[in-house]
């Protein structure tokens, strides 16, 4: 009706080719139309016979060679012979190799009054050239285009493209070459375009060709903006226009004037179309990654639907810095499809925002969480981050680039994400172990969540009755704490990965994310402090059983543990969960018991102890004590009876003296401390087990000392105890009658303080040189030939235990230094040396003092003898001084007795051994004085006094003042003070 409508009288005169029915019928193969019927229904009939009428002035007849225009706007070209008689004498050729001849030519006159002429073919009709033989006409423009035509996954194209397409009428949207070169650049790797054969076997290809094709024509003056099918499945094209003429169709200008064809226009764009966003992120290198994302995510289908939708599409480079952030890799976020999934629908909003049209707002994602959209002189932000890359449009959205991943929001922690999951036995757990406060805080947790189900199903494997048996084990803190581990791990990071958990053991997930039975169901439940993963398990960390059977060094003691019917304290079948200490023993250890006693003849004798329960319950303390935690002292054991005794020197822990071969190895329901030895259950003290040992005369002389109630405490000690013979050996090295009177003596205390050392000291690490004792002085302890000795003294019976400490039995009694020796063994003290030579009071600083007095001297340097030859003009020199008729005393003036400390120094008067002589003691803050004179060293022991070393030799004084007034002449002072009833007061012994 249209070509009827412009054929009309009034638009004219016409000169028109007209086929004959014959004509019509001629060209139904060529157009590939059944019949006539199937011609008349062809939407490109139309464009057919447009093309049979010929632009000219007026009619045309004759016909005259030349190239004509046509009303299609298409050219034709007529071609006439010189031989009006030859059957091909006027021919018309249009765009196709073969013409219709003009049989005959009729002049017919409208009723208007115009006249037309009529040049008839009978042979064939025009047929214009189809949209693909327009485009393969330039070849310097569509080459690329052409050849991806040419291809076998667009021969369908092709042929809608051409003459046999049923008369369709398209637009056909044709990139040049330069379009085609500009998306090769973009798709390429850095510096290295993408290569035409490599585009051509792309199979992006055909998607993005067919969505060039669209439905009807699009002229620019002569369309109406909307959307135009395209032969990609459901996508439309959208065509606007501009108050300048211009049309777009996806933003994309076409050219003012198309290329028309026989069944539609060919329009050159100088850029690609794409069909969908995801299109537009594969058109780019710098997306390549959010386009991986978008196919392990499955979202590919989503953003290829109809839309519309706004995808901000982060770079590569935005990809990379959230993995460095997340520390995890690409793999391992594309692992977690639906927490990926999430996090990419946060880049897409389902409706489409221009930048031009953009505000500040908040507009929904596709996860159900708000972006927030700014400006920023005129340029987009998103939450804050800026659009790189505006506008890029596609058939069903907008792509904007954004250097950074756009997280989502997280509003709730660990323990609101569980509640909010329906964890509830999980969080029943919590509060029951005290974690909640954990996973509230802001460090942030790892977390593997067993449902609901995973704890009704743990309580037949924790040997409960029901799920409060479970809540209510005393290991559930650890059980607990063996599910949480610190930091994030996503996904991707728990995949064949070891790590720690908080309680202190470690997880171990497979591939699958499986550990042993239990799975991770899902994964990567995001908090504000953490991330959950759901396990279809309660995860059980390794119990006590498992560690000792993992450890080969322990197999004696597991047989031991069997034997004595104690496995089940030790697994995770324990109702209750009791938590445990083991003080192990090794397999040397149990082997170092059975050499050592002549009662047990093998292993299976040992086995076979009726007191096996009993000695390996006193290996086990109840709780978890960590060897940082230990504190010395009794710590009680599951044993009856016996306790265990902590020391805790600077080279580690001891148990019962003996060290930790190796400290805190973990277990869910407890912790190991190797030792290298069997303990034995002991209840008697150093003091009972010297008397159950038969050493009764060190047993009466502590007692006489005072000094039972020390050894029988709770601080640790070691005790080298003298047998009875040693004690009857050492009555004349004393001095002494008989026993009685050494145990008499007033130095005994000091003696047996000598034989006694802090701590717990096995005869085997009692290591040569020298160890001090209680009483101040030193022990030589010497080491040879595996033999120990102390002070030259053998031990003949070692490591009595007891549960405070150890005894080892001595041959002699050791006597610490006395005064003499210690005097003797200063060079500064040998003037002294030779006084006390001189003056025959040797022996009383000797041990062979009858009675064993201590004593505390003051003892003058031999400069301070020398200072007082210089001084004294009666005393010629040294040997004047050593004969002096007072020597004694004044050497006795310098000994107090007892033996008194430094520290103990009380101000005042002192008895001294000379009476009534006394010294003065003053206690300035610079340190005690006697007779005004500091003290040079002080509180040097020995085994029966203290020395304090001093520059002065003090001289006794006897008489009072009034006594020396006298002396010296002054009898009117004397009187006066008579007279004056003074004499009194200056008699006492008040200082004045």
């Amino acid at each position: 009706p249209a070509v009827k409508d412009a054929l009309a009288d009034d638009q004219g005169e016409f000169t028109v080719v007209a086929p004959t029915d014959a004509a019509f019928t001629a060209a139904l193969p060529e157009l590939g139309s059944a019949d006539t019927a199937a011609l008349l229904a062809r939407a490109d009939l139309g464009h057919i016979l447009r093309y049979h009428v010929l632009k000219t002035d007026g009619r045309l007849n004759p016909l005259e060679s030349g190239v004509m225009t046509t009303l299609l706007g298409m050219p034709v070209t007529v071609n006439v012979e010189s031989d009006p008689a030859s059957p091909t004498a006027v021919q018309v050729v249009g765009s196709t190799a073969a013409g219709v001849t003009i049989s005959s030519s009729q002049e017919i006159q409208g009723a208007g009054g115009q006249e037309h002429v009529l040049h008839i073919c009978t042979d064939r009709i025009l047929l214009p050239n189809p949209i693909y033989e327009v485009a393969a006409a330039d070849q310097a423009t569509f080459s690329t285009l052409l050849a991806a035509l040419d291809s076998d996954a667009l021969s369908d194209v092709k042929a809608m493209l051409g003459l046999q397409n049923g008369g369709a009428v398209q637009t056909l949207f044709a990139p040049t070459n330069a379009a085609f070169d500009a998306y090769m650049e973009s798709r390429g790797e850095e510096g290295t375009p993408m290569t035409t054969a490599e585009l051509l076997a792309d199979p992006e290809l055909a998607t993005i060709v067919r969505y060039h094709v669209a439905t009807g024509e699009v002229k620019p003056g002569e369309v109406s903006a909307g959307d135009r099918q395209t032969l990609y499945a459901d996508g439309n094209v959208t065509v606007t226009t501009a108050q300048s003429s211009e049309v777009f169709v996806d933003g994309v200008a076409l050219a003012t004037s198309p290329s028309q064809a026989g069944n539609g226009v060919v329009n050159a764009i100088d850029k690609l179309l794409m069909p969908n966003v995801v299109e537009v992120a594969k058109s780019s290198r710098n997306t390549t990654a959010l386009v991986e994302a978008l196919g392990s995510a499955e979202l590919v289908d989503t953003l290829t639907g109809p839309g519309p939708f706004t995808v901000f599409a982060p770079t590569n480079a935005a990809f990379e810095a959230y993995l460095t952030k997340m520390a995890m890799t690409f793999d391992e976020l594309r692992a977690d499809k639906e927490g990926l999934a999430q996090l990419l629908k946060h880049h897409v909003v389902p409706s489409e925002i221009m930048v031009a049209d953009a505000s500040a707002s908040a507009v929904e994602s596709l996860a159900g969480e708000d972006l927030s959209l700014g400006k920023d002189s005129g340029a987009l932000l998103v939450d804050g981050v800026m659009v790189s890359a505006a506008d890029m449009e596609s058939g069903n959205g907008v792509v904007h680039t954004v250097g950074a991943v756009l997280e989502l929001p997280l509003t709730l922690n660990i323990v609101e994400l569980a509640t909010a999951g329906g964890f509830t036995h999980l969080l029943s757990a919590v509060d029951e172990s005290g974690l909640r406060p954990v996973l509230e805080a802001t460090e942030p947790h790892t977390v593997f969540a067993p449902t609901d189900e995973a704890f009704e199903s743990a309580v037949a494997a924790l040997g409960e009755d029901d799920l409060a048996g479970v809540l209510a084990r005393a290991d559930l803190p650890e059980i607990l704490e063996y599910h949480v581990v610190s930091g994030y791990l996503l996904a991707g990071s728990v995949v064949n990965n070891t790590f720690a958990s908080v309680q202190g053991t470690n997880l171990t997930f497979d591939a699958a994310m499986m550990m042993g039975g239990a799975a991770v169901t899902r994964a990567n439940l995001m908090a504000t402090n953490g991330v959950m993963h759901v396990v279809n398990q309660v995860l059980l960390p390794p119990s006590l059983a498992d560690v000792l059977a993992a450890d080969e060094e322990f197999g004696s003691f597991l047989s031991a543990i069997a034997a004595a019917n104690l496995t089940e304290m030790f697994g995770w079948t324990k109702k209750g969960g009791a938590m445990h200490t083991v003080f192990a023993p090794t397999n040397a250890a149990f082997q170092a018991l059975i050499d050592g006693d002549d009662s047990i003849a093998d292993m299976e004798a040992l086995l076979a102890m009726p007191n096996l329960a009993e000695i390996l319950k006193f290996h086990l303390v109840a709780g978890k004590v960590m060897a940082a935690n230990l504190m010395a002292g009794e710590v009680d054991t599951l044993h009856p009876t016996a306790q265990l005794m902590v020391a805790l020197p600077e080279s580690g822990p001891t148990i019962n003296g003996r060290a930790l071969e190796e400290t805190d190895i973990l277990a869910g329901n407890g912790v190991i401390h190797k030792m290298d030895t069997v303990l034995m259950p002991v209840t008697r003290t150093i003091g009972e087990a010297a008397a159950q040992e038969g050493l009764t005369h060190f047993v009466a002389a502590l007692e006489m000392a005072e000094l039972l109630a020390l050894l029988n405490g709770t601080d640790q000690y070691t005790v080298f105890a003298p047998s009875n013979a040693a004690f009857q050996a050492v009555v004349d090295a004393l001095g002494e009658e008989d026993l009685a009177s050494v145990l008499a003596r007033a130095d005994l205390r000091e003696i047996l303080k000598y034989h006694v050392i802090s701590g717990q000291t096995p005869a085997e690490d009692l290591v040569a040189g020298e160890v001090q004792s209680e009483q101040g002085a030193s022990i030589e302890v010497e080491a040879a030939d595996g033999e120990k000795m102390v002070n030259g003294a053998e031990i003949f019976d070692a490591d009595i235990q007891a549960t405070n400490g150890l005894v080892h039995t001595l041959g002699q009694v050791m006597l610490p230094p006395s005064l003499m020796d210690v005097l003797s063994a200063d060079e500064e003290f040998s003037f002294l040396v030779s006084a006390l030579a001189a003056a025959n009071l040797t022996e009383m600083f000797e041990w062979a003092n009858t009675g064993g007095a201590l004593y505390t001297v003051f003892a003058p340097t031999s400069a301070a003898f020398l200072a007082m030859v210089d001084a004294d003009n009666e005393i010629a020199d040294s040997d004047a001084l050593l004969a002096l008729p007072d020597l004694a005393e004044i050497l006795t003036y310098h000994v107090v007795p007892g033996k008194v400390m430094a520290a103990n120094l009380t101000a005042g008067s002192v008895d001294t051994l000379t009476p009534p002589a006394q010294l003065t003691v003053a206690l300035p803050e610079s340190g005690a004085t006697i007779n005004g004179n500091a003290l040079a060293a002080q509180d040097i022991m020995a085994g029966n006094g203290v020395i304090h070393k001093i520059d002065a030799v003090l001289r006794p004084v006897t008489r009072t003042i009034v006594e020396k007034a006298a002396e010296e002449g002054l009898t009117h002072f004397v009187s006066a003070l008579e007279a004056a009833n003074l004499t009194d007061l200056l008699a006492t012994t008040g200082l004045c």
